[in-house]
């Protein structure tokens, strides 16, 4: 049934009522209403389960970035913290099961919803990661990810992917995406044929820190809002890569095509006579794909031997090459592509340029990646690029400007012991 204004609607099938979650970010306000939707609909006798899941192919809603960067005052934050705190405990409390099925990232404010539920189901697809990424919480969800993991395994947690956090308990069970909708109704059917609550009781004293915890980091500005600079409408650039030209056989080269591979995107290496190890590998090792997804991936990878066939690509990223190698690159690629060279290598290549505002610098700056830019360097092509490196999982950094896609989430750098 629709709800009129609300972002989020229900459904009903053989006892199982699921509302869908169609926003991109959770407020105070969203969560009472989602509260108040799901006491009403759990109080029909005939809803045995209630499904909580996102109507929007962006995974559960996490930050609004936006939202926060009103807050100013610690009791702004602390309101906001509180009214959370509180919707969150109604959506725990209800007498009926409830599973949070979780489809791409799930992060921030949308864990800490799914850690409400009874059960959490995870389908595991390569730009799916569940965390906090180093970020405060506000609503509880440390509390009930100690709860539901142990506290030693909680805090180191930053995030990680589905089948990882099937094996710490973070999550019942994941499984790919082709298996997601009969893994689901198989388990319901567990689940209404032996209906238990698993609910972890509320701990007031860690909600109190976790308020205190949020205040501090609105007041140091870590969750204001930063949109990065606009694109260029008369020389406008794709919001998402057509095709990725990566060129060099280190560590980096090596990482980048794999994520955009696996994430979907075509690549062409240029591995400069370099015997590189697999991309997928380090995915494989983790649970983050299946031997079937490896190999679909790596169909999208087309490894070439000539500098000039690695070109034809909107984003070509050099990992190590000299000067005038990279001149000569960006003379002869498309007019519409944009060039990332070692960051070391900017002050070198930029002079030879024909085209210096598509050329950028990366670094690697921890486990962010930092994209250097210069005063020749236009707007569209610096927010391009982060757009870009963010269909990768990479969490960017330019200068000291956050502009990540996914709201300061980290690449999962957590490995289950």
């Amino acid at each position: 049934m629709p709800l009129p204004d609300l972002p989020f609607w229900v459904s009903t099938d053989d006892a199982v009522a699921t509302v869908w979650l169609d926003c991109d970010a959770l407020t105070p306000a969203r969560v009472a209403w989602l509260a108040d939707c799901v006491e009403r609909v759990a109080a029909r006798p005939a809803v045995e389960v209630l499904v909580i899941r996102a109507a929007r192919p962006g995974g559960f809603p996490s930050f609004n970035r936006p939202f926060l960067g009103d807050l100013r005052t610690d009791v702004d934050a602390a309101d906001y913290a509180r009214a959370g705190q509180l919707a969150l405990r109604r959506v725990a409390d209800l007498p009926i099961p409830t599973v949070a099925f979780l489809e791409g990232p799930c992060v921030g404010p949308g864990l800490e919803l799914a850690l409400a539920c009874d059960y959490r189901l995870a389908v595991a697809t390569p730009d799916a990661v569940l965390g906090f990424g180093g970020l405060p919480t506000a609503w509880g969800g440390r509390s009930r990810l100690a709860s539901r993991v142990g506290r030693r395994t909680a805090s180191r947690v930053v995030s990680c992917y589905p089948r990882e956090a099937a094996t710490l308990g973070l999550v019942d069970d994941a499984f790919c995406l082709r298996r997601a909708k009969i893994e689901l109704r198989t388990f319901l059917d567990r689940l209404q044929f032996r209906p238990i609550k698993r609910g972890v009781p509320t701990d007031a004293l860690a909600e109190a820190r976790e308020r205190a915890d949020f205040r501090a980091a609105v007041r140091a500005g870590l969750l204001r809002a930063d949109d990065g600079p606009p694109f260029d409408p008369v020389n406008p650039i794709p919001t998402r890569p057509r095709r990725v030209g990566v060129i060099g056989g280190g560590p980096d080269a090596v990482r980048w095509v794999g994520e955009f591979a696996l994430r979907g995107v075509p690549v062409t290496w240029l591995r400069m006579g370099v015997t590189a190890p697999s991309p997928f590998a380090p995915a494989l090792a983790r649970g983050r794909v299946t031997p079937l997804e490896a190999e679909q991936a790596s169909a999208r990878v087309t490894v070439v031997a000539e500098p000039d066939d690695a070109l034809a690509a909107d984003l070509v990223v050099i990992d190590d090459t000299d000067d005038t190698a990279a001149a000569y690159l960006e003379r002869v690629m498309p007019a519409r592509s944009v060039l990332l060279v070692p960051s070391a290598e900017l002050s070198g290549v930029l002079p030879s340029c024909a085209r210096p505002g598509r050329v950028l610098g990366w670094a690697a700056a921890g486990e962010r990646m930092s994209v250097v830019t210069h005063a020749d360097a236009t707007d569209d092509a610096t927010a391009a690029v982060v757009r870009w490196l963010a269909v990768a999982g990479e969490a960017v950094t330019v200068g000291e400007k956050v502009l990540s896609a996914q709201a300061g989430i980290r690449r999962p750098a957590f490995a289950a012991v």
